[in-house]
């Protein structure tokens, strides 16, 4: 294929989809009035609704955040990537740290430090904390009181996950597999442990089973988020219009 790269950016696409970092430099289409932009890719698919709110809500409130404030968190692409092979350790977000700007003012010099991710979240004395820096920007735009309330808990439950208190969802499901009565600490996972572990797991989707360790008491799944709506409801394009305006 033959393709003109001073109108085309498909070689550079295609070179540039293989880096599947956590966040991606995305240039302006041509033809495009789309600036630059930078993606977040980090995210995981959690067990729970909850846990997925509570991550996007958080993502999409420190990305405004940061543009509000004209934040810089810029570090050099070899932290980066010393960053990505310390988080692959186990319980990476208590045991280990990250490299993080200490100062991140648009024009402030380059001064970097390993940090616990309860540190880069709650902050230090020397560092500013990404939810404090939430908190001031919900306040500045003068965020009302009934969305606060709605944010609070995703936020504390963010928080709850960097500081240990609630597991993360791998924390879990190594527990749950080392503690299975036909786990014969062997690396080998049956189908029967396999089995029971996606009906623990649909059990905590649906609410029927609520852990702790996992979710803390800030939210009862079963009472307070899970809603059941029939699938033809959904399907069907005479109530669609319905349907959103309840989401």
């Amino acid at each position: 294929i033959v393709l003109d790269d001073t109108k085309s950016t498909h070689h550079f696409e295609t070179i540039q989809s293989t880096n599947w970092q956590n966040v991606r430099f995305k240039p302006p289409p041509f033809g495009s009035e789309i600036g630059w932009r930078v993606e977040f890719r980090s995210m995981e698919l959690q067990f729970t609704e909850f846990e997925n709110a509570a991550f996007v809500n958080f993502i999409t409130l420190a990305s405004r955040a940061i543009l509000y404030y004209g934040l810089n968190f810029y570090i050099p692409i070899s932290k980066v990537d010393e960053n990505f092979h310390r988080a692959h350790k186990r319980d990476a977000v208590n045991l280990e740290r990250f490299w993080w700007r200490t100062c991140s003012s648009s024009n402030s010099s380059l001064n970097m430090k390993a940090m616990s991710i309860e540190e880069i979240l709650n902050g230090t004395q020397e560092c500013r904390g990404l939810i404090s820096i939430i908190r001031s920007y919900l306040e500045v735009i003068g965020c009302n009181e009934a969305t606060l309330q709605e944010v609070r808990p995703y936020l504390r439950f963010i928080q709850d996950r960097a500081n240990g208190s609630i597991w993360t969802n791998a924390k879990w499901l190594r527990h749950f597999v080392d503690t299975h009565a036909k786990y014969e600490k062997d690396s080998t996972l049956t189908m029967e442990i396999c089995r029971d572990l996606i009906d623990t797991q649909q059990k905590l989707v649906t609410g029927e089973l609520h852990d702790e360790r996992l979710l803390g008491n800030l939210v009862q799944i079963k009472t307070r988020y899970y809603k059941r709506v029939p699938l033809n409801y959904i399907c069907n394009p005479c109530t669609a219009a319905k349907l959103l305006s309840k989401l």
